[in-house]
């Protein structure tokens, strides 16, 4: 990184194989890619070729990070959205019309271990569900005795790793 700590190793037992690497950058800034021979006993006169592409994981969402910017999910039930950088969190605001089971799932949660928070409008916790692997699918079930505004709370378990595709949250119930 831009600070020369070593970020990412990917060794190729057969040389004449492609070499594909992912690497997913948590901070803005310049990174550096270094090549070798790993005994240094051996040398190749051909050239080879190096490809890099840039995929930029932007959440529309933001900023959601604190109770005061929760995003307001009026038209729809199901939002996909990003864990990034490794500190984010990503709060939602909802109405309940009616008591019920109120169920949240969130999929698709690759590279974050995460948790979910359930708030009524009070700020008081109602309900929490976290992970114990990364990636790990969760629920959260909840029992509405009256219709309110509810907020929701989605981040990583320990706040440092972040999403490497947008997770999908869907509300149902209520």
């Amino acid at each position: 990184d831009q600070n020369y700590q070593h970020q990412l190793t990917k060794e190729n037992l057969n040389a004449a194989a492609p070499l594909q690497a992912e690497f997913i950058a948590a901070l803005p800034g310049f990174y550096y890619i270094e090549f070798y021979e790993r005994s240094n006993d051996v040398y190749d006169l051909s050239p080879y070729t190096l490809t890099a592409t840039f995929l930029s994981q932007e959440d529309t969402l933001e900023p959601d990070n604190r109770f005061s910017q929760a995003v307001l999910l009026e038209e729809s039930n199901q939002v996909k959205a990003l864990i990034y950088p490794g500190n984010d969190q990503d709060w939602y605001k909802f109405f309940v019309s009616k008591p019920g089971m109120l169920r949240v799932q969130l999929a698709e949660a690759e590279g974050i271990q995460p948790r979910m928070l359930l708030y009524s409008d009070s700020k008081n916790q109602l309900g929490e569900v976290y992970a114990k692997n990364l990636g790990e699918e969760l629920m959260l079930s909840y029992q509405i005795t009256r219709p309110d505004w509810y907020y929701l709370v989605v981040s990583d378990q320990g706040e440092n790793n972040l999403s490497a595709r947008s997770y999908v949250m869907t509300i149902e119930g209520g």
